[in-house]
């Protein structure tokens, strides 16, 4: 998709180089997240930027390819400003548009200045307005909607667990859209607890952590890890939303052991050669010569 001649190769994510906290997770409610962190001094990666931050910023442009539903669902054009590569991730929500969006791959742009296209699907059903409206970050989807996505790459699929999501919330959208979730008041004042919990303890630790795995009851939510903590610290505000949605509506008390979480790790971080041939089933990996920017791996049920 992009040529990417001014990224330099980076150390891999790996147990080699990182090492799994156990010992410094938190916890709150329905919700444990447990860092992972380098061990040693981070390579000093390119900067990127974020797509909230780009389009807080004015620094990218997102509009609808056409005004066709049936052609342009599926791609949104996108033209970077900034003098920075672009990092968009999978899952990221943009309301908005002719219809509400989520990202689903991870994508790196350079700022060329000529538009560019990526891959998404409608999580917003029974609508396709005739005037565009401008698209907005809502952060992450949760976790089950990813996966769906991912693994099915059916929009019928995503669209039914999105219904199945607001009706188990209770919750009335007449275009039975995603973006519901975020923005009832109820649901909002429920969620603000975890936000509260996990902004100030974060704030309170140092900033090495570069990913986290997500536990809730006896799943495994699922884990995230990133080139950098710079990089991670970034994308964790709306990424976590995902996590804290999960973790109130479908989740409970921690249960999961650290024995579990060592063999769901253990496939994706002993060696990059088990972790590409794993993630191709189980989760999402961005790898650009040989830099790996990001990898996501989809959540399990625990047996206990």
């Amino acid at each position: 998709m992009l040529c990417l001649g001014t990224l330099s190769s980076l150390a891999q994510l790996t147990y080699e180089q990182l090492r799994v906290d156990y010992d410094s997770a938190l916890s709150f409610q329905h919700l444990q997240l447990i860092p992972i962190r380098f061990k040693g001094p981070v390579t000093k990666a390119e900067k990127l930027m974020g797509l909230k931050e780009a389009l807080s910023g004015g620094w990218v442009e997102i509009s609808e390819r056409g005004n066709a539903s049936t052609e342009d669902v599926h791609v949104v054009k996108l033209k970077v400003k900034s003098k920075l590569p672009l990092y968009i991730g999978a899952g990221e929500l943009i309301s908005g548009g002719r219809q509400d969006r989520m990202i689903t791959h991870d994508t790196l742009l350079l700022p060329t200045g000529d538009e560019q296209f990526i891959d998404v699907m409608c999580v917003e059903q029974d609508r396709w307005s005739e005037k565009e409206k401008k698209f907005n970050h809502l952060g992450y989807a949760n976790p089950r909607l990813r996966m769906v996505a991912e693994q099915s790459r059916n929009q019928a699929k995503v669209w039914a667990e999105v219904y199945r999501q607001i009706d188990s919330s209770g919750l009335e959208a007449p275009t039975l859209s995603y973006s519901v979730k975020r923005t009832d008041k109820k649901i909002q004042a429920e969620l603000q607890p975890y936000r509260d919990f996990f902004r100030k303890a974060l704030e309170c630790r140092d900033s090495s952590w570069t990913g986290v795995v997500a536990i809730s009851g006896w799943k495994i939510l699922g884990a995230e890890i990133f080139e950098s903590p710079t990089l991670f610290f970034k994308q964790a505000q709306g990424l976590l939303e995902g996590f804290y949605e999960e973790a109130l509506f479908e989740g409970s008390l921690p249960k999961v052991t650290n024995e579990l979480v060592v063999q769901y790790l253990q496939p994706v971080l002993q060696d990059e050669v088990s972790q590409e041939k794993y993630l191709k089933q189980h989760g999402t990996l961005l790898k650009v010569k040989n830099r790996t920017i990001h990898l996501s791996v989809f959540g399990e049920k625990q047996q206990h």
